[in-house]
C-alpha cells in the first residue's frame, strides 16, 4: 500500500494533512513528540521521534515497509521568539540533519516535500510584485536563519525533494489542541469577546489557508515521480495584508465591532525577537504548476465563522 511519512503530524498542518491522506486512501504513518496524538477513528499509525537526536527514527523507518512513496517534513520549532531564545535547538529542531540521515539509508528514493516559511525573506525593500522564488533570501531572525539553513541541506541531500514556503497558515482549529497560539484563533477570540488587542499596520503577510497546502501536498504526492522543472514553491494567499487589515476582515466576516483592532506600528511593542515587516510573496509559480489556486482570506474565514454557528 503506498505510504506517506509525516513529521510533525500532531502540529497545525499535520493534522489536516495525516487526516487527508488517510482520506485519500494512503498508509500513513507519522511522527510526534511533545504533543500526543489523540484517539480517533483513522489509520493513521504513530511514532514518538525526537528530530533533534534521532531517537525513534530507526523503529520509525523499520515500520516504513517498501512502498513509501513520500516522506512530508512539517515538524519544526516556529515560534520566533522561542527560536530566538533556543537557538541551538531551534537549529537541531528545524534543520533536518537526522531525517536526512534515516533517508539515505533506505533503498527506495521517496519524494521528501519539507515545510519551510515565508520568513527566509529580509521585508525590505519588498518587490511590487512580492517576493518571488528568484529573491535572495535574507532572514532577519533565527527562525528564517534556521529554516533556509534547513532548504539549503535538503537541497543538497536529497534531490528528489520539493520546498514550500508559506505565509501565515490560516484555517479551522485543528482536530486536537497545538501547543502554540494560531493567530486566526487568536483574532477571533479577541474579536468575539471584544478584548482590546494591538495588531500592527505595517506588518504584511498573505495568509495561506492550511487546505490550501494540503491540496498543494497531495498533488506533489500523487506525481512524486514526475520531472520537475521547479523545486521550490512560495505559498502565500492572494492578498498583501497587514496584522490590522486581517482582523479587520475577520471582524466584518464575524459581525463584530472593529473597536477591539487597536492598530499600531509594530515598533510600539517590545519583541523577543526581530520580525521581518513586508514578506508579501509573488505565489504564481505554485498556481501554474500544481493548480493550486489560493483561497482569499474572506472565504477561510467565512467557512470557520459558519462552522463554529451552533446547530440550529
Amino acid at each position: 500500500m503506498r505510504t506517506v511519512l509525516v513529521t510533525g503530524g500532531t502540529g497545525y498542518l499535520g493534522q489536516f494533512l495525516v487526516r487527508a491522506l488517510d482520506a485519500a486512501a494512503y498508509r500513513v504513518v507519522a511522527t510526534h513528540h511533545t504533543t500526543r496524538p489523540a484517539a480517533e477513528k483513522t489509520r493513521v499509525e504513530w511514532h514518538w521521534v525526537d528530530l533533534t537526536s534521532g531517537d525513534g527514527l530507526a523503529d520509525c523507518f523499520s515500520a516504513l515497509g517498501p512502498e513509501l512513496v513520500a516522506v512530508v517534513n512539517c515538524a519544526a520549532a516556529s515560534a520566533p521568539a522561542f527560536c530566538e531564545q533556543n537557538a541551538d535547538h531551534a537549529a537541531a529542531l528545524n534543520v533536518p540533519h537526522q531525517l536526512l540521515k534515516s533517508l539515505a539509508g533506505l533503498a527506495a528514493t521517496p519524494l521528501l516535500i519539507h515545510i519551510s516559511t515565508d520568513q527566509v525573506y529580509a521585508g525590505t525593500g519588498t518587490p511590487a510584485a512580492g517576493w518571488s522564488e528568484d529573491c535572495k533570501p535574507q532572514p532577519v531572525n533565527v527562525y528564517g536563519a534556521t529554516k533556509l539553513e534547513a532548504e539549503r541541506a535538503v537541497q543538497a541531500s536529497w534531490p528528489k525533494h520539493v520546498i514550500l514556503r508559506p505565509s501565515i497558515i490560516v484555517g479551522p482549529p485543528p482536530p486536537f489542541p497545538v501547543h502554540r497560539p494560531l493567530f486566526l484563533q487568536f483574532v477571533l477570540s479577541a474579536l468575539s469577546q471584544q478584548k482590546p488587542t494591538t495588531f500592527f499596520t505595517d506588518e504584511w503577510r498573505c495568509p495561506v489557508s492550511v487546505h490550501d497546502i494540503v491540496a498543494a501536498c497531495l498533488r506533489l504526492i500523487a506525481e512524486a515521480d514526475k520531472p520537475r522543472a521547479h523545486r521550490l514553491y512560495n505559498m502565500g494567499g492572494p492578498h498583501r495584508l497587514s496584522r490590522a487589515e486581517m482582523a479587520e476582515a475577520a471582524a466584518a466576516v464575524g459581525g463584530w465591532s472593529t473597536a477591539a483592532v487597536l492598530r499600531q506600528p509594530a515598533a510600539s511593542v517590545t519583541r523577543a525577537a526581530p520580525s521581518p515587516q513586508d514578506i508579501a510573496m509573488d505565489s504564481s509559480l505554485c498556481a501554474a504548476d500544481l493548480g493550486v489556486h489560493a483561497t482569499p482570506l474572506e472565504s477561510v474565514l467565512r467557512a470557520v465563522c459558519a462552522a463554529a454557528q451552533p446547530d440550529p
